[in-house]
């Protein structure tokens, strides 16, 4: 790929608590977070060619898997996500 996935995206917004960013750490640590800070979930993350394993556990220890196909856009300002699992195609933004 010619971009890297390592660093903060925004994935939606939630009233009242802001933009959810996600981020995506090189040591394979991931943190969903609220744009004001607080922590909603951690896990691990692992890229593997264009497919993304999303391994999340929220702070009441649900867990939570995910398997993406994703590609960038946009001089790697876009990122466009596609959850294997259900078809759904997420467009998440560097922060």
């Amino acid at each position: 790929m010619n971009y890297s996935i390592v660093g903060g995206w925004k994935t939606g917004t939630v009233l009242e608590k802001g933009d959810t960013i996600l981020i995506f750490n090189e040591d394979g640590i991931a943190l969903d977070r609220f744009e004001m800070g607080e922590i909603t979930s951690t896990g691990t993350w692992e890229l593997n060619n264009d497919i993304l394993n999303l391994n999340l556990t929220d702070n009441d220890n649900n867990e939570w898997s995910f398997t993406f196909k994703i590609h960038f856009q946009d001089k790697g300002k876009l990122l466009i996500a596609e959850e294997l699992d259900s078809g759904n195609v997420e467009i998440w933004e560097r922060v």
